[in-house]
């Protein structure tokens, strides 16, 4: 969850940089333009050889991935990311980050009603992975405050300003 650009990349660089060697991987779904993304990887000291690399680094739009097909599907969605995983155990990885820019919710397409029970069912399958790593990006002016709050009582771990801290959901908290 973050206020600004700064405060994102902040959350995001430690995460980005245990995930640089060739037994670990990054895929980054993201909502803005590709080129703005690339542009603040290589501002943050990504080279563009790491950018490039889809065995280490991969970036999918949202509309490849969570409103394909302008629509956006809970068990699809959990599909995808179990492919994912498979595709990076088969190849060797050790340590797989997933990200995911969350602002798609905002376009109000069909389905982005599920997000809560996305992220709930999402939180619960991960466990099943423990060299997985998922980031949920929550840019907090465009997400009402019900919605923080949903996602502070599912998730174990949220990162908040400039630190890991324990979720609700960690304490299996009932909010």
């Amino acid at each position: 969850m973050f206020k600004d650009t700064d405060e994102q990349w902040r959350q995001l660089r430690p995460f980005l940089a245990t995930h640089r060697s060739p037994t670990a991987k990054t895929v980054y779904l993201y909502h803005s333009d590709k080129q703005t993304l690339v542009n603040m990887l290589m501002a943050e000291g990504f080279d563009k050889s790491f950018i490039e690399n889809k065995g280490t680094f991969e970036m999918i739009s949202v509309s490849d991935s969570y409103i394909l097909n302008k629509r956006f599907d809970v068990d699809r969605m959990l599909q995808f990311w179990k492919l994912i995983i498979s595709r990076c155990q088969n190849s060797g990885i050790k340590r797989l980050l997933l990200m995911g820019e969350m602002e798609w919710f905002t376009t109000g397409l069909p389905g982005c009603d599920d997000l809560i029970q996305y992220e709930e069912k999402l939180d619960k399958f991960v466990q099943e992975y423990p060299w997985v790593t998922i980031v949920c990006q929550y840019f907090l002016p465009k997400f009402p405050a019900t919605m923080i709050f949903d996602n502070l009582c599912i998730h174990h771990y949220v990162s908040m300003s400039d630190r890991l801290v324990d979720g609700l959901g960690y304490q299996n908290h009932p909010c």
